[in-house]
Formats: structure tokens, sequence, C-alpha cells
């Protein structure tokens, strides 16, 4: 069965990439609860855009990554994180990607 993994990538505003690293930590509890199988977190350190973060959430299929992202209209801790940090973004998105698996 294919995995799946939904990246984002994040440029941190100025003086504030502790404090998106800090939202991360909290999001991949969140995310890991409900449903996802990891989530892995990086920094460009070149190419054309260093200093960018990716966030990536892992899923073990199409199936439990739906059943995370529908659930997460319902969730509640979720609700309230992303309330609190959408106020005043620590970070700006610039790009999302979805990939599946293939199994060769």
């Amino acid at each position: 069965m294919p995995r799946i993994a939904v990246v984002y990538y994040y440029e941190p505003e100025t003086g504030r990439a502790m404090e998106l690293l800090g939202h991360f930590a909290e999001a991949k509890a969140l995310m890991i609860k409900a449903g996802a199988s990891d989530v892995v977190v990086a920094q460009s350190q070149g190419g054309t855009s260093p200093g960018t973060f990716v966030f990536q959430v892992q899923y073990e299929s199409g199936a439990t990554f739906g059943a995370a992202v529908d659930g997460l209209t319902t969730n509640q801790a979720w609700m309230e994180f992303w309330a609190r940090i959408s106020v005043n973004p620590a970070g700006k998105l610039v790009r999302h990607e979805m990939f599946t698996g293939i199994d060769i």
C-alpha cells in the first residue's frame, strides 16, 4: 500500500525561526495523535531557498491520510492550536505539495 507525504514549505519571519520550530513541535504531536505515522522537519541549507523549513507529514496509506485530515475539522485541540498561531504567524507558507509513494 503506498504511503502519502504532505509537505509544507515555510519561510520564517525575521527573528522568529525558533518560535516557528516550536509551532512545528506542537503540530507534530497533534498530527501523530490524529493518525499521521511520522512528522519530519528539516531546514534548507542551500539551493534556491536557504533557511526555508520543510514540514513533512507522513501517512501509511491514502485511507489513513483521509481519515486524519477529515478528523482535523472537528479536532478541538487542532482548531485551538491553529487559531492561536494564525493570529500572528511565525512563518509564511510558500509552497505545499503532496506525494504518493510508488511501490517498485
